[in-house]
């Protein structure tokens, strides 16, 4: 993914010198060390990128949380459907 990079502290040499602040710059990926001197303008995605926007919830995730929520069984987004139903499983003693 190529990105648009701005210096923003000295210390970046190219092959003809030290580049000044405010250069900006198309690059593969920030070279180590460049972190703290250089800002991102512009990252070009992926072509086949696909924007992921709070996807819904599956009828089976839903069912599962209502269960959950019911037994007191602390989860969160990250808690995958099989944990949670091993937990559900677990608190009413089916386990």
């Amino acid at each position: 993914m190529k990105q648009k990079i701005e210096i923003i502290s000295g210390g970046i040499y190219g092959a003809n010198g030290e580049y000044p602040i405010g250069t900006e710059l198309e690059v593969a990926a920030v070279p180590d060390g460049w972190a703290s001197k250089v800002r991102i303008v512009k990252a070009k995605a992926a072509a086949d990128a696909k924007a992921v926007t709070n996807p819904a919830k599956s009828n089976k995730r839903i069912g599962l949380e209502k269960q959950a929520a019911a037994l007191s069984i602390t989860f969160g987004d990250d808690t995958s459907d099989e944990d949670l139903l091993a937990a559900i499983k677990t608190a009413k003693g089916k386990a």
